[in-house]
């Protein structure tokens, strides 16, 4: 059987890092998320959040230059592991988006804890990437 195409239009970048989410009709509070998967067009989170497709969700964004509470709409929801929410962005702003490439392609997402990613581990990740990049 052949693979099915790719019909995402942006590409998708593997990250890992905190962040908090909440629904918005009816609304919660905010939870806790593993942001997974990650591109200007939308999202993967890891999350014990239950949302529908169609619903609305506020995510608070861990950005290089400060936090960003960005709205997105549920896509798909995943009940095997990992457990979480695909979300669409609804209406990004192009300097948002411009820091989410940032923060997926230099290591910035690479840390659990939502900090800058600077740790020691993290350098040698991003270097690898880099290299990895270069010789593509």
């Amino acid at each position: 059987m052949a693979d099915k195409p790719e019909q995402r239009r942006n590409p998708r970048y593997p990250v890992r890092v905190r962040l908090r989410l909440r629904r918005q009709q009816p609304a919660s509070g905010w939870e806790e998320g593993i942001l997974l998967t990650a591109s200007t067009a939308g999202v993967f989170v890891k999350t014990m959040c239950t949302a529908a497709p169609g619903e609305r969700i506020e995510l608070e964004l861990p950005l290089p230059h400060g936090a960003e509470v960005v709205t997105a709409t549920v896509q798909w929801a995943s009940t095997a592991e990992p457990k979480g929410l695909g979300l669409a962005f609804a209406d990004l702003p192009s300097l948002v988006a411009d820091q989410i490439l940032e923060a997926a392609l230099s290591g910035f997402w690479l840390s659990d804890v939502g900090t800058t990613g600077k740790s020691s581990d993290t350098h040698l990740i991003v270097g690898d990437l880099k290299r990895l990049l270069e010789e593509i």
